[in-house]
């Protein structure tokens, strides 16, 4: 359905990239995903996406050098859809896996506080294993379930833990985005998935049965361009994180609505994958 004319997509999809080898899969994917509503893909990054996708209306591409949280905030700026989500350069979006999703979506009025959880895989990495036949997959997403959660006081039992889904733009930015703090993106998901829980948003969702994003997941150490991700989750965004919800008290003092503009103050070049410059 995708109009090259349209003025307001249904769903604007922030990316992050560098992969740009990758780019013409996920855009692919996309285009064979979501047929019953238009889209635009935000593309964020150091380099330009290939000339085939340039030739493509609902391909934007934004250049910055900053870390990827910079990078996705950005892409919210420049964002015009009602809805508003995200997906990383490494992996592909499941077709028959959205539309129907989107359309459920729509049917809430504006005011209706609500996130949309998308299920995804992260190729062998991501397993269910055992704890399938335990629970239901929903409360994989429960804080307990993971080693990073279980020592944060501050994290209530009863919320999710979310990192790739969907809400309204309007309501992304009325809680300010991600905190841009975090360099990578994970932890600062999470955290507004939390925020937005308190501000009392429901969160849902899509059919666990078809998983909407297939990660090619790999190791930080295993591939030269993640090596500055892996760096950053470990050394800064892991430490932000227990920072803010390590105890119920420190937790309830963390702002719901934080500043939108916070990405102007993270340096325009990101020093892990750049080095240091003067002025960042």
């Amino acid at each position: 359905m995708n109009n090259p004319d349209f003025i307001s997509p249904t769903l604007s999809i922030g990316v992050p990239g560098i992969r740009t080898g990758e780019w013409e899969a996920l855009v692919g994917s996309i285009e064979r995903t979501i047929k019953l509503h238009s889209f635009e893909i935000i593309f964020v990054g150091p380099y330009e996406p290939p000339v085939s996708l340039q030739r493509k209306s609902y391909v934007k591409y934004i250049q910055d050098f900053g870390c990827p949280s910079r990078a996705l905030q950005i892409s919210s700026v420049h964002a015009t859809g009602t809805l508003f989500t995200w997906a990383v350069d490494d992996g592909v979006l499941n077709e028959g896996s959205l539309d129907d999703q989107l359309e459920l979506f729509l049917k809430y009025e504006e005011d209706d506080k609500r996130i949309l959880n998308l299920i995804y895989t992260e190729g062998e990495h991501y397993k269910w294993g055992a704890d399938l036949r335990l629970i239901r997959p929903q409360d994989w997403y429960r804080p307990r379930f993971h080693d990073d959660f279980k020592p944060l006081t501050g994290v209530q039992d009863d919320w999710y833990t979310a990192i790739l889904f969907v809400m309204r733009l309007s309501h992304f930015k009325h809680l300010g985005g991600i905190d841009c703090r975090f360099e990578t993106i994970n932890y600062n998901l999470h955290d507004l998935s939390f925020r937005a829980q308190r501000d009392g948003f429901s969160l849902y969702f899509s059919d666990i049965q078809r998983p909407v994003h297939r990660i090619d997941w790999q190791d930080g150490s295993q591939r030269p361009d993640g090596e500055p991700i892996f760096e950053a989750t470990f050394d800064n965004d892991k430490p932000l994180l227990e920072n803010l919800y390590g105890t119920q008290e420190v937790a309830a003092e963390r702002p719901i609505c934080i500043d939108y503009d916070n990405w102007k103050s993270i340096p325009e070049k990101w020093p892990r994958r750049w080095g240091k410059t003067d002025g960042s």
